[in-house]
């Protein structure tokens, strides 16, 4: 390991650093796994041996990185460009001037929307239908099944019927939730929350998945313990927290591409194709683009503009 570039010690203060920026945990956690996904890189290709700071790397070094996330390991440019935000974001941090500036309009994915960012009722009936069943398990699994159906019927509910990002559904804890009430409160990025009002049904199947789980493993209520833990055939806990293991960003990308497998759908659906549903609907229903800010935990308006867009170019066609 190069002796001046200290990985952990960096990543603990750029965490500390988006902390006091408001942002969430999932956040940190995601911009971290970059950070030590290039550090890996840098290492492999024996970058590291060569400098004694991060400010020593040039734009020809980045180049290359992301011409491997492209070429090799085939990332979309959706992607590739979340991972130029987060290196600006660490160049900031850093307080260097960015070298990859260079490159940022070679990586801005085009924003414009077509009926694959979206899901049919039919998809989602059958994704519904087939989360709760035991069809295409082998005997191991259709036995651990009971253990996380609920859990997993309830994060794509929140998803296609309430909109919720999953970075929204990492982020729950148990004292967001108020079953007596059916209100999920919902944290945002800059401490902002919003109120979301459940159905009786859904928070019926909410409360079932959370007295599935065994007492003595059960997130306790009203505290900071989280909503959707994690669970592979069996509960952990995590001892440093007192509180069961959250259940990751990364693994609820998991189970949702199982999920569609499953269903033998025919094409790949992510939970943001979900959640952009759950909008198209609601502007469908005359919902206003101020309500809709605020119901979606948007900042500004602008972040609806594609949507109309889409409508428009769907009526005119």
């Amino acid at each position: 390991m190069n002796e001046t570039i200290s990985l952990e010690k960096t990543l603990e203060d750029f965490s500390a650093y988006l902390n006091e920026k408001g942002r969430k945990y999932s956040t940190i956690q995601r911009y971290s796994y970059d950070i030590k996904d290039f550090y890996r890189w840098l290492e492999v290709n024996e970058i590291l041996s060569h400098i004694k700071s991060w400010h020593e790397l040039s734009g020809e070094d980045y180049q290359a990185y992301f011409s491997e996330l492209e070429n090799k390991r085939k990332y979309s440019l959706k992607t590739m460009h979340r991972i130029w935000v987060v290196l600006k974001k660490f160049h900031m941090f850093l307080g260097i001037n960015s070298p990859i500036d260079d490159i940022q309009l070679s990586l801005i994915p085009d924003q414009s929307l077509s009926d694959n960012d979206f899901i049919t009722e039919a998809e989602e009936k059958l994704l519904k239908q087939t989360i709760l069943s035991t069809k295409g398990l082998t005997e191991r699994q259709a036995k651990y099944r009971p253990l996380i159906m609920d859990r997993n019927a309830c994060i794509i509910n929140l998803v296609v019927n309430y909109g919720l990002s999953l970075q929204e559904l990492v982020s729950l804890n148990m004292s967001h939730i108020q079953f007596a009430r059916n209100i999920l409160i919902v944290p945002g990025e800059d401490g902002v929350t919003r109120s979301v009002f459940l159905t009786d049904e859904d928070t019926k199947q909410l409360y079932k998945y959370y007295t599935t789980i065994p007492e003595p493993l059960r997130p306790r209520q009203h505290t900071d313990n989280p909503l959707f833990v994690a669970n592979r055939g069996t509960y952990r806990w995590v001892y440093e927290n007192d509180a069961p293991m959250a259940l990751s960003e990364v693994a609820i990308q998991k189970m949702i591409r199982l999920e569609v497998k499953r269903a033998e759908l025919k094409r790949r659906i992510s939970g943001q194709q979900m959640r952009n549903t759950f909008i198209i609907r609601l502007i469908k229903q005359g919902i206003t683009e101020d309500k809709l800010v605020s119901r979606m935990g948007f900042k500004t308006k602008l972040s609806l503009k594609r949507y109309y867009q889409y409508l428009q170019k769907k009526n005119a066609s």
